[in-house]
């Protein structure tokens, strides 16, 4: 980085004194002093390196199936992109797609893994806090022939581009699904996003007293809360939540609008830390991704890194503990090119600056 700018700045002030034209190069030097030291303030806080928080909590509270045989394998995969987002680009348009994939195999499960209770109307009703099961089913309702298995994905995240995420209230959606038999079966799901009725819940409730200690950096944005819940018909049916965060309903000023404070904003946008939680009550084996839109490079405490992502693996129940936390720091390879043409035009301008003459 060439600092030759404020240099040029103080020694150009040295001889305005000497100079007839006094009045007018001390005022330009007054001036562009406190553009010089604007531009340091922006050096400043655009090599800030953010820290980004992501709290996850898989539960299996609830399954037809009680026995020590009844074992549970989540799935998550969460991409973003962090770094300098050109929103438009159809390949980079998300800013985060998470996903949470259940596997519910026949086979023993380890004596300290939690097992679940047995699917009723009313417990399930007082877990969700709402009346989410019936008896055959009805308007906003799930019959509770096709709650054989409940699995609850709880995750929280703080993101600098808060403008892309769009407010989900409470919503209940079914699809059909078919397994490796060719068998039709009914999966439901209940999600919400970025609703601060999710802290009330049970599982939120969990989290907060098993990790009190949460690592939150507010220059990086707000955290924002979303569980959902998957309830499935079948004993061994493989269960999926998916969600994409993202805003199609911009218009084109508000794009542009968008596109000007992410290159303006107040921190390094080619690197950022990460800090995961992970606790998990009667799931037997946890596998964690996060993987990202741009190429990447990635330093970890984590098991396995590769091209763009960064894997974490857990057996066993968390919840006797305080959970499993793994840090990182990422490079982000194309958004670089972005923070060094910001700073360019920073120390450019000081450059500029220093050169001026009555």
């Amino acid at each position: 980085m060439n600092f030759s700018g404020p240099i040029q700045v103080v020694v150009s002030g040295i001889g305005v004194t000497s100079s007839p034209n006094f009045t007018k190069r001390l005022f330009l030097m007054i001036v562009f002093g406190f553009l010089t030291f604007l531009c340091f303030v922006f050096i400043r806080c655009w090599t800030y390196v953010p820290s980004y928080t992501h709290t996850i909590f898989i539960n299996h509270p609830y399954s037809t199936d009680t026995s020590s045989m009844h074992f549970v394998t989540a799935d998550v995969d969460i991409m973003t992109h962090d770094g300098f987002l050109v929103y438009g680009n159809m390949d980079e348009k998300h800013k985060m797609t998470r996903s949470c994939i259940f596997h519910y195999d026949h086979r023993a499960k380890k004596p300290e893994i939690k097992k679940t209770i047995k699917s009723s109307i009313e417990g399930i009703n007082q877990y969700m806090t709402f009346p989410l099961v019936s008896e055959t089913g009805g308007k906003n309702t799930v019959p509770i022939s096709h709650a054989a298995n409940v699995s609850m994905f709880c995750h929280s995240f703080n993101t600098g581009s808060e403008m892309l995420v769009e407010q989900d209230p409470l919503l209940l959606d079914s699809v059909i699904t078919t397994d490796d038999n060719g068998e039709n079966h009914m999966q439901y799901m209940v999600h919400v996003l970025d609703d601060d009725n999710v802290l009330e819940s049970q599982d939120y409730q969990i989290i907060m007293h098993r990790l009190p200690n949460i690592f939150h950096d507010e220059r990086s944005g707000r955290m924002i809360h979303s569980f959902a819940c998957v309830l499935t018909d079948s004993e061994k049916k493989i269960a999926s939540i998916g969600h994409s965060v993202d805003r199609n309903d911009l218009s084109f000023y508000e794009k542009w609008n968008y596109r000007l404070w992410q290159f303006v904003k107040l921190h390094d946008i080619s690197r950022c830390n990460y800090f995961i939680y992970i606790l998990s009550s009667g799931i037997d084996s946890i596998n964690v991704r996060l993987s990202f839109y741009e190429n990447v490079d990635i330093v970890s405490s984590a098991q396995k890194t590769g091209k763009n992502y960064v894997d974490f693996s857990m057996v066993g129940d968390s919840m006797l503990s305080k959970g499993v936390r793994f840090t990182g720091s990422a490079r982000l390879l194309e958004s670089e090119n972005t923070q060094s043409v910001r700073l360019f035009a920073i120390t450019t301008f000081c450059g500029a600056g220093g050169k001026v003459r009555g």
